[in-house]
């Protein structure tokens, strides 16, 4: 007996579908901050931690180190994650500025 056709059909493309809800974490540092967030990582696969890093050369991070951490800079870097990655409605950004 075989399995009968119903009629249907997704709004939603499976390609913009998910089954995890995305936590975006912005840190000021970029050194220690990022590493107590990794563990989130592996808890659940219904939940996805991102921590969003800025990745720069040692030597530059000499030079910038003092204007990186600055909560302007923490702002700019959230906003081009979003803008290359997009958040969705059930989606939370959280910035880590002590």
């Amino acid at each position: 007996m075989g399995f009968k056709q119903r009629g249907y059909k997704r709004d939603t493309p499976e390609g913009l579908l998910r089954d995890y809800k995305l936590f975006a974490i912005v840190c000021e540092g970029s050194r220690r901050e990022p590493d107590y967030f990794k563990v989130f990582r592996y808890l659940s696969p219904r939940i996805k931690v991102d921590v969003i890093e800025e990745h720069v050369l040692d030597k530059e991070v000499t030079k910038l180190e003092q204007t990186k951490s600055s909560p302007r800079w923490v702002l700019n870097r959230a906003m081009s994650y979003i803008d290359k990655n997009g958040l969705s409605e059930e989606d939370q950004l959280w910035f880590v500025i002590d």
